[in-house]
């Protein structure tokens, strides 16, 4: 009888011979690629791995999302929705990015097509995070698609993108300030001094009518709303169910809110309460410390001494 020859697979550059080993170095680019080639069905026979061999090999769905999906379901891996998603747009946008390229390659274009091309490839992602502006993971795909590979346009284009967002896809403000590369140009200047953050309301600032207006249903619900009617914070009206909310009295102890491994943006505080990274002794935060600064911290640890301040944060 003839031998079975044994092969590895590299996920995340790493060797795999073990369903572990597939766990720990679970890379969605490389273990989507080794499904649509027939490597990861080959891969499980060879290695005697029967039953996700038959779960893989009974997958049906044709889109990358539904079959990473599955991938993830059969070989038991606990990876947040929004993570998934946001992964496979930025797998499709750089398909997307390598054929144009390829293209270009083989045509005869001079530099100032190249260049208007390029403009226009950096505008055909602002749109879509225009269109999809109450979808967090779509408008962070395209973000890092614009960092990788547009910084260069976003640097000239920044301030004008930044008031477009305001009134157009306000979620994407939020969003741009957990990149590095753009939220460094939106926060402070070459001198440290305060840049556009004074643009980003919070709760602090809804007495600004004009600017909510575009938030809210009608003018009255702002007025409701200033004159504490009715407690809405505006934050939750643009980043929905990304928004994250703390409350509750600690009795002067650190409370462990997010785990350390997740990075989190504070973005509102109340006075008399702080905030660290988490297991972070000896550093403590106020109010003053975080308001139009949108810190940046792992994990978070919160203390309070009241039952109803918010803490308000997102995932970065």
């Amino acid at each position: 009888m003839a031998k079975t020859i044994k092969f590895n697979l590299v996920c995340d550059g790493n060797s795999v011979r073990t369903l572990e080993d597939l766990k720990n170095n679970f890379l969605i680019e490389d273990i989507l690629e080794y499904y649509k080639n027939g490597l990861l069905l080959r891969w499980l026979k060879v290695r005697g791995f029967e039953e996700e061999c038959e779960k893989v090999n009974a997958i049906r769905e044709y889109d990358d999302i539904s079959i990473i999906k599955k991938l993830i379901d059969i070989f038991g891996m606990e990876i947040e929705e929004s993570e998934i998603e946001e992964s496979i747009y930025i797998l499709q946008y750089e398909y997307k990015r390598k054929a144009s390229l390829d293209r270009y390659r083989n045509s005869s274009n001079n530099l100032e097509s190249m260049i208007d091309k390029h403009i226009k490839e950096y505008n055909r992602f602002v749109n879509f995070i225009i269109n999809n502006k109450d979808d967090m993971p779509k408008i962070k795909a395209a973000l890092k698609q614009i960092e990788q590979n547009y910084i260069h346009i976003f640097k000239l284009d920044y301030r004008n993108l930044f008031f477009k967002f305001r009134f157009k896809a306000p979620m994407a403000i939020f969003a741009m300030l957990t990149i590095d590369k753009m939220r460094e140009l939106y926060l402070f200047n070459d001198k440290g001094e305060e840049k556009l953050s004074k643009y980003i309301k919070t709760l602090e600032d809804c007495d600004a009518i004009e600017y909510w207006q575009k938030y809210f249903d009608d003018k009255k619900e702002i007025v409701e709303l200033i004159s504490g009617k009715v407690y809405i914070t505006p934050l939750e009206k643009i980043l929905g169910d990304n928004l994250k909310v703390f409350k509750g009295a600690t009795n002067g102890y650190w409370k462990d809110v997010e785990p350390k491994g997740k990075k989190f943006m504070i973005l509102k505080i109340e006075s008399g309460n702080f905030i660290r990274a988490s297991g972070e002794s000896g550093q403590e935060l106020s109010r003053e410390d975080v308001l139009n600064k949108f810190v940046i911290v792992d994990g978070i640890d919160y203390k309070s001494n009241s039952d109803t301040n918010k803490l308000l944060y997102m995932e970065v």
